[in-house]
């Protein structure tokens, strides 16, 4: 009996991160293998693009591989891909049955499947359970009342029954996720079986959604409730890392272990003597309501090598049910990192209603002053689709908020007007230059002096008269010092502005940023523009 072929491709931007496979294409296949009577029906084949990729090459790619079953993922990273090869897909491989999910679909109205005649079927949610059902009525000769809509199946929807269906969810217990990193009866794991060759980095998950309720997050916090793996899981998938000698690993984790009391416990896991001195460059994400001292402590000895902390704003008359920060807490304890060494990133957003420019700076002051981060971004408020925010600007009318329709960009809010968002937007574009390029000169031998707020709006305020002259510069670039020209600019600028005792940089630059990091590991964007909008300068 011939093998059912299944294609699950992965399309992302293969330059935020070395491995080539989604976590959800694995986690679908260790799904599908884990039933014994489905493992030998099915072949899977994994191919990689990236999310500028051209869909018509995509789509001769899927058109190639002829699978009978195609499963994709589509949100804000690939849609343009996605959208534009699955008709091309289906045109020249009418055989070929496509199966839709990602946010894109969990968060899409009622309409949203009339944008894809051709997708049999639409995913909700967790798909790992919903995807191996799917396959049972497949190999069963059923699928087809799946299609008619005469069969449910939890988090599944047909034409036949979207709308109705439309707020169908599908969430697994993390105890019936099948791990493709641990090995089964075979005495091998998925990922050996069909991604040995790409052990040197690995996404890593310990947990699902978020205990936190952010109304611009465009992530399925809320919609799927959150769940995390057991310790013992999560440890000894860090042991196969071990055993693999796995160089990076990304958490794929919104926050990182959920709640701190269950991020420590891994952490102190990964604290043990034999599990310390593991080599490895460990990045994630966490909120600042995370850290204390202990939490700061373990980064450190469990050799955490990055961290992404969504701080957004310190500003207290940004309404909480925007961003439900206990900024008294914050102020206190983010701090620790920086004392303890832990190398992190700290975002803001600009454009919250109820935010100001002076309130924006002094959010700026804090994150300069105070938290001396490794690095900081800045991003503009987007209003995404399905999020709370978006609800919420139906509801209150243009008076609260304005936004770009075409890509969700906030234009306008009662507290500020555009011209006075574009005034935070290119202070922070100076802001970041400026901060890696102290950062990347050890803040020329004299950091009390120059780690002021003070300092750099004063410098920021010249810069508007001189604008003519040196231009703007992109602050992502800069950030990751993958921009000469943005350095040459500060230090001309800096050497124009006849400071008094200006240090001149000498020999080369420390590395206590991130200048000696893999590019690919610096900027995980997939995930930050979904969390917090699009960056300042992209």
């Amino acid at each position: 009996m011939a093998k059912v072929k299944i294609s699950l491709p992965t399309v992302y931007d293969p330059r935020e991160w070395a491995q080539p496979y989604s976590a959800a294409s694995m986690f679908l296949g260790a799904a599908v293998e884990a039933r014994p009577h489905l493992r030998d029906r099915f072949e899977f084949d994994f191919q990689s693009f990236g999310s500028a990729s051209d869909p018509l090459v995509f789509a001769e790619a899927m058109i190639a591989a002829k699978p009978d079953i195609l499963g994709l993922g589509i949100y804000t990273w690939n849609e343009s891909v996605i959208e534009a090869a699955i008709p091309i897909i289906y045109a020249r491989s009418p055989r070929t049955r496509i199966l839709l999910g990602g946010l894109s679909v969990l968060y899409g109205d009622a309409d949203y499947a009339n944008k894809f005649p051709e997708v049999d079927l639409f995913f909700r949610g967790d798909g790992e359970q919903a995807f191996a059902d799917v396959l049972e009525h497949y190999v069963n000769g059923t699928y087809d009342q799946l299609v008619n809509g005469d069969v449910l199946i939890n988090g599944v929807s047909s034409h036949a029954n979207f709308q109705l269906r439309v707020q169908n969810r599908s969430a697994v217990k993390m105890s019936d996720v099948v791990s493709y990193y641990l090995r089964d009866e075979s005495g091998t794991c998925f990922f050996e079986r069909y991604a040995d060759e790409h052990w040197n980095c690995v996404w890593w998950e310990l947990s699902r959604g978020c205990v936190y309720t952010c109304a611009f997050c465009g992530f399925d916090a809320q919609e799927l409730g959150f769940r995390h793996h057991s310790i013992d899981r999560v440890l000894d998938e860090f042991d196969v890392f071990l055993e693999k000698k796995v160089k990076r690993v990304f958490i794929t984790d919104a926050i990182l272990g959920g709640k701190r009391a269950n991020a420590k416990e891994i952490l102190r896991g990964l604290s043990e003597p034999h599990r310390r001195d593991h080599g490895m460059y460990l990045y994630g994400f966490i909120r600042p309501e995370l850290v204390d001292e202990e939490f700061a402590r373990l980064l450190h000895t469990s050799n955490f090598a990055f961290v992404n902390v969504g701080l957004q704003t310190v500003n207290d008359a940004v309404p909480k049910e925007m961003r439900a920060n206990n900024l008294p807490e914050i102020r206190k304890n983010l701090p620790w990192l920086s004392r303890y060494g832990v190398r992190y990133q700290t975002d803001l957003i600009a454009g919250f209603p109820g935010d100001t420019y002076d309130g924006f700076l002094d959010s700026v002051r804090f994150i300069i002053e105070d938290a001396r981060p490794t690095r900081f971004r800045v991003y503009q408020l987007s209003v995404l689709p399905g999020t709370p925010l978006y609800r919420m600007a139906q509801e209150k009318g243009p008076e609260w908020i304005t936004y770009d329709p075409k890509d969700g960009a906030v234009t306008g809010s009662y507290s500020w007007d555009l011209p006075e968002l574009q005034r935070m937007l290119s202070f922070a574009n100076f802001a970041v230059a400026l901060y890696n390029y102290f950062m990347k000169w050890d803040w020329l031998g004299d950091e009390d002096r120059f780690r002021r707020l003070d300092l750099f709006h004063s410098l920021y305020l010249r810069t508007e008269q001189a604008q003519g002259e040196f231009g703007r510069w992109d602050q992502k670039a800069s950030s990751l010092n993958q921009d000469e020209e943005s350095d040459q600019w500060i230090e001309a600028f800096l050497k124009s502005q006849d400071l008094e005792d200006l240090p001149v940089p000498e020999g080369p630059p420390v590395t206590r940023d991130i200048s000696m990091i893999p590019t690919e590991l610096h900027d995980p964007t997939h995930y930050s523009q979904f969390l917090r909008g699009d960056a300042v300068g992209e």
